[in-house]
């Protein structure tokens, strides 16, 4: 009764062991939000734009520590030498040392990425390539057009086709359009008055496809939260998951916005995603997301084999404190799992 309405799934031991919708896909309305319903899930989206550079690494047409400025021709960076430095390992773990959200007021003002592209000789570089985080949309897009230049696809189709259609997330789209065509899809809500709104869809984001510009039902992320935890090895490699949720950059715990959480030790960034220890607990992958009127969190332990996805029709709520909420839960109520891992992990040390 808090939002209009939410779906979410849980997955243990590499099957999804929970799956729910609850409530309706616009205040006010009958129509109930379901299993196929389709949410924008924002932040998220980087997830998918790190895996589709993975692909890439994995046919070995790109490596992670591959310089970008071979790749995007049309870009220059303020300087020089620091651009030449750049790699692509750098735009998915937002260590460019650029300006942290470059250019990110001018998304919300609906400036054509093209046109914002052409502005990023003027960004700054606070650090050296790697030695300082700052998060990014606009930059951190430029992923797309290294993509798109190797491929020779456009990025969204490729996502569509190395992605979307062998891990079969049937309802996954990018885009304003595949959105509001979609005749099963949640409306976005604002709070005012202490009452729910429903809002028309912002496009701002759409605009940078590789950072924000996924749509995707409850039913496609959970599987691709069972591709993150190496189920789908035929699309994704276990040395390819091992790289992107490899700890590349340390984070505040307000960098990352983790400053509710009691029981985080430490936080990171990956390859497009979050990294952060628990409780005494390494190796939780997390990422979140939000755009006006839609909020995602996704959170995983390979280790453990386990995770969450959650979406929700609705903004102004702290949905990113479920995170900590399932973690806690998972570690009262799966204590043998905890424990048997405990030994895995401490036989996997002595074996090698």
């Amino acid at each position: 009764d808090k939002v209009p309405g939410l779906a979410y799934a849980v997955v243990l031991d590499g099957k999804v062991a929970h799956l729910k919708t609850y409530g309706v896909k616009e205040i006010g309305k009958e129509d109930k939000i379901d299993q196929y319903t389709v949410f924008r899930i924002a932040s998220v989206s980087k997830t998918f734009a790190s895996t589709a550079a993975a692909v890439l690494v994995q046919k070995n047409i790109l490596a992670w520590d591959s310089r970008v400025k071979p790749y995007l021709k049309d870009i220059d960076f303020r300087d020089k030498s620091y651009g030449q430095e750049l790699r692509v390992h750098h735009l998915l773990s937002h260590s460019t040392g650029l300006v942290q959200h470059a250019y990110t007021n001018l998304i919300n003002q609906n400036v054509k990425y093209s046109e914002i592209e052409k502005l990023i000789k003027k960004v700054k570089f606070v650090c050296k390539p790697g030695d300082c985080y700052g998060y990014q949309n606009v930059i951190y897009s430029l992923v797309g057009d290294i993509v798109e230049y190797l491929s020779g696809n456009k990025y969204e189709k490729f996502v569509s086709k190395y992605l979307f259609e062998p891990l079969q997330m049937n309802h996954a789209s990018f885009g304003l359009n595949a959105f509001m065509e979609n005749g099963n899809a949640a409306v976005p809500h604002k709070r005012k008055n202490d009452q729910w709104l429903a809002v028309k869809v912002k496009p701002n984001f759409y605009a940078v496809a590789p950072a924000a510009g996924v749509n995707a039902s409850i039913s496609d992320m959970s599987k691709w939260l069972l591709a993150q935890l190496g189920n789908s090895p035929e699309v994704l490699s276990q040395r390819i998951l091992d790289d992107m949720h490899t700890r590349r950059i340390k984070t505040t715990k307000g960098q990352a916005h983790y400053g509710q959480w009691e029981n985080l030790d430490t936080a990171y960034y990956g390859l497009g995603w979050r990294l952060f220890d628990y409780h005494g607990w390494t190796g939780f992958v997390h990422h979140g997301g939000w755009v006006q009127g839609f909020r995602t969190e996704m959170v995983f332990n390979p280790d453990l084999d386990m995770g969450m996805v959650i979406l929700v029709n609705a903004q102004g709520v702290h949905v990113n404190n479920a995170v900590p909420a399932f973690i806690d839960l998972y570690m009262e109520l799966g204590s043998d799992k905890l424990a048997q891992t405990k030994v895995d992990n401490r036989k996997d040390k002595s074996d090698n």
